[in-house]
């Protein structure tokens, strides 16, 4: 059952993500990188102050119902709470907005319209959050689909039609409204609401404030390097950014996926103590996560240069060393994600906390040091967007020994060996791509598809005879699709 879920929610991101690089194709080509840039650089504002609404409560919620807790009585807790938050966001955002921050006029009107739009996408985080605590992965998943269609359909129209960045920040406003008002609905129908539990929320709170510093750190580190680029650069620059980290982005949500389906069952079986259960499950789901990532990084490091001009355009050619760089974004992502669940899932937050904020703040001293020509008098790297993609990649290969370690000494869990047959089949998948690829003119996309798809037969073909996929694993998605 855990098995076919995890189907789901993989297919669910496969599908949003594909959608979501057919809209950020068409965004690209119509509206070019300086409106790419600006749109990121005012979502980027506007997110930091967002960070107030996650606080690690969605955590705490996703926990507290997985152990068992009576799902109504939370349900009502985590409203309460994120209605404070949210009401605290909105007027923080105002205020800062009309009386401190002075923005240009069309990025203060956007501003206004994501503050709308969290509000309601905070809103929709109560259905959502217990939907997955609750393993009803097809209703979550299908209420982030619904979003992502009702967005990339809009978005694509507004940038055949009109190409105004307002219209294209309202696109966000409706496909949130529409989440909002489809999850409560869906919610409704199965549970009602209870009185809150002061003692279930100051619960909620003991679990989330170990992880409250590190959300907010990670929302700011997230977002921090859009903000400098904009302010040190042109916003042509942050578009050359934004573009390669929004897909990428995207194809993290796959391991995100995984993080919502193993982090419950990692919490059932630390509650019994089954250590062995959560060794196996960490390492599997790694595995797993590895067949999928290790082949779409080195397609994209091979394939960088056709991929970016071909299938964006040739005005966004700088973007081809930064969509290089950040692939190792996506690897260590997938690889990184089962052993964070796991620090979490084992009652661990502060730990997790500490490890996180340590890497969040090196990130933030690496940006300025990389991004900026100057600051405060003092002579800087100056690389821009370049150096921005440099710090990203860096935090999270610094976080791949750290989480090891830290995993090795709770579950005794070594070098997972597993992983070998992948790195060994995408490696020769790239060698083989790079030589044709030199060789032969990739100048359009079908030429491209092809390439693509010949790389991903190579790379099953070493997986075989590598015994990186055998009978146990035909078997285990047999058994998913029911076959």
């Amino acid at each position: 059952m855990l098995a076919r879920k995890f189907l789901v929610s993989i297919f669910s991101k496969f599908f949003i993500l594909l959608i979501t690089f057919l809209t950020s194709i068409i965004t690209a080509r119509y509206m070019g990188p300086e409106k790419l840039g600006l749109i990121a650089f005012a979502a980027s504002s506007m997110a930091i102050l967002g960070s107030l609404v996650y606080l690690g409560f969605n955590q705490s919620h996703s926990k507290r119902v997985s152990e068992g807790r009576d799902t109504e009585v939370c349900i009502s807790t985590y409203l309460l709470i994120q209605i404070t938050l949210t009401t605290l966001m909105a007027l923080a955002g105002l205020f800062l907005v009309y009386y401190v921050i002075n923005y240009e006029a069309i990025i203060e009107t956007i501003i206004y319209i994501f503050i709308i739009s969290l509000v309601f996408e905070s809103l929709s985080q109560v259905s959502i959050v217990t939907f997955e605590a609750t393993l009803e992965i097809n209703t979550s998943e299908f209420l982030k689909i619904v979003r992502k269609i009702v967005f990339c359909v809009l978005s694509i129209i507004v940038c055949i039609t009109s190409r105004n960045v307002i219209h294209l920040a309202l696109v966000t406003l409706v496909a949130t409204i529409i989440q909002f008002l489809l999850g409560t609905f869906l919610l409704k129908r199965k549970y009602s609401l209870k009185r809150p539990s002061i003692e279930l929320a100051k619960s909620y709170k003991d679990f989330a404030l170990p992880l409250m510093f590190i959300m907010v750190l990670g929302v700011i580190s997230i977002n921090i390097d859009k903000l400098m680029i904009g302010a040190f650069f042109e916003y042509n620059e942050v578009g050359y950014y934004s573009l390669p980290q929004t897909i990428f982005v995207g194809l993290g949500m796959i391991s995100m996926s995984a993080a919502s389906i193993i982090f419950p069952k990692i919490s059932e079986y630390h509650r019994f103590n089954k250590i062995k259960e959560i060794r196996n499950l960490v390492t599997k789901t790694e595995r797993y996560l590895s067949i999928i990532a290790f082949p779409l990084v080195i397609l994209v490091i091979v394939l960088a240069e056709p991929i970016v001009i071909n299938v964006f355009s040739e005005q966004f050619a700088p973007s081809i060393p930064i969509f290089q760089i950040m692939s190792m974004v996506v690897l260590m992502t997938f690889l990184n994600r089962p052993y964070t669940v796991m620090i979490t899932g084992m009652d661990k937050p502060k730990l997790l906390a500490k490890l996180s904020s340590s890497c969040i703040l090196i990130g933030i001293i690496l940006n300025i040091i990389f991004i900026p020509n100057e600051l405060f008098g003092y002579k800087l790297l100056g690389l821009g967007a370049i150096g921005a993609a440099l710090t990203t990649s860096m935090i999270w290969i610094i976080q791949f020994p750290v989480y090891r370690y830290w995993s090795y000494k709770f579950l005794g869990i070594g070098i997972n060996k597993q992983l070998l047959p992948p790195i060994i089949s995408s490696v020769s998948m790239g060698l083989i791509l790079y030589i044709i690829s030199k060789n032969y003119l990739v100048d359009d996309i079908t030429t491209l598809f092809l390439l693509s798809f010949l790389g991903m037969i190579i790379y099953f073909f070493f997986m075989i005879i590598s015994k990186g996929l055998g009978k146990d694993d035909l078997l285990f998605i047999k058994r998913i699709l029911k076959i």
